[in-house]
Order: structure tokens, then sequence, then C-alpha cells
């Protein structure tokens, strides 16, 4: 058995380096925690158009709206709590049914609180709900009038063409053999 000796310091040392680290890598990536709802998106882009895929499992269609203007795309909407079967949403703001308001007022005389859960609790929450915005800037303007929007299974996927302007061309490259050729049925 070897006695080493203890170095007061050294723990210091290593929490140092785990907070430089820290820094280092907590700072170059947000987390979505910090910056609210957020949607993951990847842009693909083809010689003509833009293609979005945007990832949002549970959400209904309705209840995302697209806004394109110039090379900018705003796709906003809301991710509702699911509950389970049999509970209540105790969320402020929604409008309740009448047969909701009729079990919230046979709870208040039962002496419960309505919104509360009945049969059972959460143990475990991951999924987040809420209103989104996400804003994606292009490269190009885009022609908002030929956009396509489709929702499969989760994906969101946008089409939008590019301006005009903004599409690649070829142009031909003449030799000299042509220019000549060209230059000599102009002047006859």
């Amino acid at each position: 058995m070897s006695i080493t000796e203890w170095n007061p310091w050294s723990d210091f040392l290593s929490m140092r380096d785990a907070m430089d680290e820290l820094m280092r890598t907590g700072w170059t990536r947000p987390r979505a925690a910090a910056m609210g709802l957020q949607i993951p998106v990847d842009v693909y882009e083809t010689n003509n158009d833009f293609i979005i895929f945007a990832t949002m499992p549970g959400v209904d269609p309705s209840d995302v709206h697209i806004q394109v203007q110039g090379n900018t795309v705003r796709i906003t909407g809301d991710m509702k709590e699911e509950m389970p079967p049999g509970e209540m949403q105790g969320q402020a703001g929604q409008q309740q049914t009448q047969q909701a308001q009729q079990q919230a007022q046979q709870m208040r005389q039962q002496g419960q609180q309505p919104g509360t859960r009945q049969t059972g609790h959460w143990l475990l929450r991951e999924r987040r709900t809420g209103h989104f915005v996400r804003v994606i800037t292009l490269p190009t303007n885009v022609e908002s009038n030929e956009a396509k929007a489709d929702f499969r299974n989760g994906t969101l996927i946008i089409h939008l063409p590019k301006a005009a302007e903004a599409r690649a061309k070829a142009i031909p490259i003449r030799s000299a053999a042509e220019q000549q050729i060209e230059a000599q049925s102009r002047t006859h």
C-alpha cells in the first residue's frame, strides 16, 4: 500500500477545468429551455427551390401557420397539452365545455379542487407544450405564391421555389470560331 500526499488545491483545479469546459461548450449552442419552445428544422437547397423539413410530432396541422415574405419564412403554431383519457385539463384560458363545468362543480361539492387529476399524476414530463415561433432566413428570395406545404407523419414539408432572378442559369460559352462566324453574318 502506498501513501500519497493529499493536495486540497487539486480538487479546486479539477472543478475549475470542469467550469471552463462548461463555459466553453455551454454557450456555443443554447439549450431549448433557455430559448423557449423550438422546433427542429432542416433546409435543403436545389437549383430551383428550397425545401424545409420541420419536425413537430403530435401537432395538429390546423394549429400551424406559415408566412413567407421575401427570403424569410415564419412558422408559428401551438403544441397542445395532451392528457390521459378521463383526465381534465386544468390550463387557464381554455374554454370549458358544459360537461367539464358540471364536472368541476361536482368536484367543488366533494371538496376537491377542479383541474386536479383524480386517477393519476405525472411521474415524468419531457414533452414541451405551448406556442412556438421559428423564423428561417434563406439566402435568396422565394416565390411565395408558388409555395406548397404538406404534413406527413409529424413532419411539415415546405417547398419554396426560388425567385426567377435567384435561380441558377447556364451560360453557354462561345468559341473564337463561333464569334467570327457571328461577326461575319452581321456584316453581310
